[in-house]
């Protein structure tokens, strides 16, 4: 599969995946968007602000979904520097990208008031935990859509993808105690 390839599909997924998410809904704007797993119930109290309960049960998905994507890519060997030679290890790598615009939108999502995935403002004690996480979901979706494989500028880029993709697992993990 050739880089152009690549790059387009995961450009056509994650388009169907936020037509899907922006699609209608049954407007109690608890359902997860599309591509997730996310099992979210109720809605905002009256203060407007949503439990840490309803934050972690949308969290523990996606972040179980980076957690598989990165021990199958770690599992087949794959790295910057060996993307451009192994093909697996592209087909790996558009699922991460996919897999890191999905949270963004998600966590976008959740907390965009207007939308129809709108959770509530997160709880004080969890406030700037779910910042990092969307910051760190977002530059790794702005760093996947900046691979450019294959190419002189492959291994450049895949690393950058590569370090922004640790930064949201580590946004993950700190998600540790409220995910149990």
């Amino acid at each position: 599969m050739t880089g152009c390839r690549v790059q387009a599909g995961v450009a056509l997924v994650a388009g169907l995946v936020l037509v899907a998410g922006c699609s209608s809904s049954s407007g109690t704007g608890t359902e997860p968007v599309a591509g997730t797993t996310a099992s979210a119930t109720g809605s905002p109290g009256a203060d407007g602000t949503a439990s840490v309960e309803q934050w972690a049960s949308t969290i523990t998905p996606i972040a179980e979904d980076h957690e598989t994507a990165a021990v199958d890519w770690d599992a087949a060997g794959c790295s910057p520097s060996v993307l451009a030679a192994v093909p697996d290890c592209s087909a790996r790598l558009a699922a991460m990208v996919l897999t890191a615009e999905t949270a963004a939108v998600t966590i976008e999502g959740l907390r965009d008031e207007s939308g129809p995935q709108y959770l509530g403002e997160p709880p004080d004690e969890i406030a700037s935990l779910v910042e990092q996480t969307g910051v760190a979901a977002r530059a790794a979706a702005n760093a996947g859509s900046g691979v450019r494989c294959p190419g002189e500028d492959c291994t450049v880029t895949a690393d950058k993808f590569s370090r922004a993709w640790d930064a949201l697992g580590d946004a993950y993990a700190g998600w540790g105690a409220e995910r149990d």
